[in-house]
């Protein structure tokens, strides 16, 4: 039976032991309640993909702990990428980069300061994605997880209701060096385009 504990020191290692160990794990962020998994860790990666029922082409986001870990995952050359991060981070835009691998990724750090401890304490990120299936909302709460989902789970951390309680801005940058959006949240892209002219 799945763990659900509160989002505290105590549950800090059990949160980290299970994604060690390649497990599936809830956690809550500002935006909405998160299914992740250990980046780096291509078991738990594949375990995650199953159970959302993910295509594999179709990517996951990354979460990361703070500004300093961007740029091990993505090219973060860009000074209006950095006016970004600077402006937006943490919170709930996830900026879509050029990797390291001739890709994009999209990376993001929440603004819930227990899932960035957790990611200190693994030095590392979380590959991520909401907990929720694809017909159902996005949960805000933990117990707007379905039970489906929480049966396939590890450890569900509980952080009480999610303060935004909708997905995050996803945008990044075109080659006309334009602003561009993937999916419309709390920041709009009038302010993204307000801090990016401004670089």
């Amino acid at each position: 039976m799945v763990e659900i504990l509160r989002a505290d020191y105590r549950s800090l290692k059990t949160a980290c032991d299970a994604l060690l160990d390649g497990k599936v794990i809830a956690f809550p962020t500002e935006t909405v309640y998160g299914l992740g998994v250990l980046q780096g860790n291509d078991t738990g990666v594949e375990m995650l993909r199953k159970i959302k029922g993910r295509e594999q082409e179709k990517p996951f986001q990354i979460l990361i702990p703070t500004v300093a870990y961007a740029e091990k995952y993505a090219q973060c050359d860009d000074s209006g990428a950095q006016a970004l991060m600077h402006a937006f981070w943490p919170g709930p835009l996830t900026l879509v980069l050029p990797d390291h691998n001739g890709g994009t990724s999209g990376l993001r750090i929440p603004n819930n300061k227990w899932l960035r401890v957790l990611m200190l304490e693994l030095k590392g990120a979380l590959i991520a994605t909401s907990a929720n299936f694809a017909t159902e909302t996005p949960a805000n709460s933990v117990d707007k997880i379905s039970d489906k989902l929480k049966n396939e789970l590890a450890v569900i951390i509980d952080g009480g209701k999610s303060e935004i309680g909708q997905g995050s801005t996803v945008a990044g940058i075109s080659d006309k060096g334009e602003i561009e959006v993937f999916r419309h949240g709390s920041i709009t892209a009038e302010e993204l385009n307000k801090v990016y002219q401004g670089k």
